[in-house]
């Protein structure tokens, strides 16, 4: 892996966060991390609030050294050059630097920082450890209204297998509940105190093509996920912009913009990297995992991703941020070694109800040395509103469902219905009989003669027909 000894910067991402109560105070928040093979981290950052459209002057804000740690992608135990005594291994380090600042008046607001220098040996930028990095956020500051900006999880700097089919997304978060959209963006120098300037990239390269035009990146504007496949090793610079969306009076608008530079390794890796993600299962019945996930509101909903490795030698792990994006879903995992399931489940209610879908992403990572192969996903649920029960008489005419059994006879459902779960009781509602997935086996054998209520869910559409049958004997 490369390493840097005069400069440091790997990727960064800035934040705020709405002090609740105290309108027009804001927590800035600045995520810078280092290579801890190049200089040392900068005590303090400055941030520049400037008001965009007012014409105000730009107020500057010191934002004090509030922690750091070490995020290395790295077998677990393993030292990297962050160690002490160091590694040989490049490693990465996170410092945080935040903040409580008060912006004077309503209005769009752009917050920058800048600082020196970039990682050397970067392949799409020339000479790129000449240059520095300048990161920028917008706020649309309401003093009737608060927004708090997207968080991220997933590491600005993550490694990649070269020739591998690479899915990566940076897991943003917005607490608001924002609409989010994704796109490229373009990684700045700066010159003076507040002015930012365009990299340059190297010829063959774009910003939308960074690993170069023979090696396209798509990406999704709605989940930030993006496909590619590198085929020469080295370090790549990728910025992403994330812009916030809220309706306000029956209008979307957009009400902030932030920017995360990222500084992709691809390596030459000695195992295969996890496959997940392809084909999930939703309520047991397979489906495209790059599709929309229909389900209906108060319907259960349960999401199975399975994940393997080629490699039996290898123990995968599998992580997701559906709690956060998804408030009452939960995620767990099942399986080991080589072969793990991720299962998703939720329970919408009425209020979940959308024409635009929610989003979770998940993460695949394999034990291997030094550096562990690793996949993201994302998966899209849309929510419904579940039919109203159909009424007996419509029901039983209209599907021709059995409204007489004589002794022996079957209660025969049509394979046309698809996956149905059935309940049989009987006048006074006293359940008698019920059975998941129904397969045409009762026959009302230990049941007296007489009037039966059935009630039918089908699975695919939730759908709930009730009705009546006659049992003689």
């Amino acid at each position: 892996m490369p390493t840097a000894k005069a400069s440091h910067f790997v990727g960064s991402d800035f934040g705020y966060s709405a002090v609740p109560g105290q309108p027009g105070k804001y927590i800035l928040t600045v995520n810078f991390y280092r290579d801890c093979g190049g200089i040392p981290a900068p005590f303090a950052v400055e941030v520049f609030c400037t008001p965009v459209f007012s014409g105000g002057m730009a107020q500057m804000a010191v934002l004090p050294f509030t922690d750091s740690m070490e995020v290395s992608e790295v077998c677990p135990g393993l030292p990297t050059e962050c160690a002490n005594p160091p590694g040989v291994i490049q490693g990465i380090q996170r410092y945080t630097y935040s903040d409580t600042v008060t912006l004077y008046g309503p209005g769009l607001w752009k917050f920058n920082f800048k600082d020196c220098c970039r990682n050397e040996g970067i392949i799409n930028i020339f000479n790129s450890d000449s240059y520095g990095f300048f990161v920028d956020a917008f706020l649309y500051h309401d003093t009737a209204s608060v927004n708090n900006s997207p968080t991220y999880i997933a590491s600005p700097a993550p490694y990649f297998c070269v020739n591998d089919t690479v899915t990566y997304t940076p897991q943003v978060t917005d607490i608001d509940g924002d609409s989010l959209s994704f796109s490229f963006g373009i990684p700045f120098d700066y010159t003076g105190t507040n002015t930012s300037v365009p990299i340059n990239l190297m010829a063959g390269y774009t910003y939308s093509d960074p690993f170069g035009v023979g090696s396209p990146v798509t990406l999704d504007p709605a989940t930030g996920m993006m496909q590619f496949i590198p085929t020469t090793v080295g370090a790549y610079v990728i910025v992403l912009k994330v812009e916030e969306w809220r309706t306000v009076n029956g209008l979307l608008i957009k009400i902030g913009e932030t920017r995360r530079d990222i500084q992709v390794q691809v390596l030459a890796c000695t195992t295969p990297c996890p496959l997940a993600g392809n084909i999930i299962a939703v309520n047991g019945n397979s489906q495209n995992g790059t599709q929309v996930v229909q389900t209906l509101a108060n319907q259960p909903l349960q999401i199975n991703i399975p994940a393997t490795s080629t490699n039996p030698n290898v123990t995968l792990t599998m992580t997701s941020n559906c709690a956060l994006e998804i408030p009452g879903s939960s995620f767990v995992v099942s399986g080991s070694g080589s072969n793990v399931t991720g299962v998703f489940n939720w329970t919408p209610t009425a209020a979940h109800i959308n024409s635009t879908p929610y989003y979770f992403s998940f993460r695949v990572q394999d034990n291997a040395c030094p550096v562990p192969n690793e996949r993201y996903g994302v998966v899209k649920v849309q929510v419904g509103q579940a039919p109203s029960a159909v009424t007996p008489a419509v029901a039983s005419s209209a599907l021709m469902l059995p409204n007489l059994l004589s002794a022996g006879q079957v209660f025969m459902l049509s394979a046309d219905l698809g996956q149905v779960d059935v309940k049989i009781m009987d006048p006074t509602g006293k359940l008698v009989y019920e059975q998941q997935n129904y397969n045409n086996t009762w026959t009302g054998k230990s049941s007296a003669s007489g009037l039966y209520l059935y009630q039918l869910r089908i699975r695919e559409t939730g759908q709930v027909i009730s009705g009546k049958v006659v049992l003689q004997k």
